[in-house]
């Protein structure tokens, strides 16, 4: 289930991913090359983000992902977190307040979290590496959460 922005509307943005990433996937398995998946793929994100309500965690995940086409019709490698800072900056350059919402705090927390844990150099076994990027994403988001919502989520850990 989707967590909930400060709007009362669902935050889709990795389902945003999911889905455009899906379908330029199976496009590029199909034989199409970079560029008409990833406009096929854009032309999806663009529909689902609109349908979703642009909250700005779906226009984070949308740019992030735009970046991540731009990156393979390129042949240049995918930055995790220079795509994230494209996309703050853009989201801030139009509305500066949503710096201070829950909802974009959360959700630059969480990717920002799995951004560094990625970038460790963490040798282990797959549920090491795991388990270190929900650790990363619990550290990272906690505070957040303690500020806006005034509780510790047990569940979370």
């Amino acid at each position: 289930m989707p967590s909930i922005n400060d709007r009362g509307k669902p935050q889709t943005g990795l389902h945003l991913s999911l889905v455009s990433m899906a379908a330029y996937g199976l496009l590029r398995k199909a034989g199409a090359g970079y560029g008409k998946s990833a406009v096929a793929g854009s032309l999806i994100l663009l529909i689902y983000s609109v349908l979703t309500g642009a909250s700005p965690s779906v226009i984070r995940a949308f740019i992030m992902t735009l970046c991540g086409f731009l990156a393979a019709y390129l042949g240049r490698t995918y930055d995790l977190l220079s795509a994230m800072a494209l996309s703050l900056i853009l989201l801030a350059s139009d509305s500066p307040y949503l710096l201070f919402t829950s909802g974009l705090q959360l959700s630059y927390g969480a990717v920002g979290a799995v951004g560094l844990a990625g970038n460790m150099k963490i040798h282990g076994s797959p549920l090491f590496t795991t388990m270190s990027a929900s650790i990363a994403i619990q550290i990272v988001t906690l505070p957040v959460i303690l500020y806006h919502f005034f509780e510790f989520p047990l569940y979370g850990l």
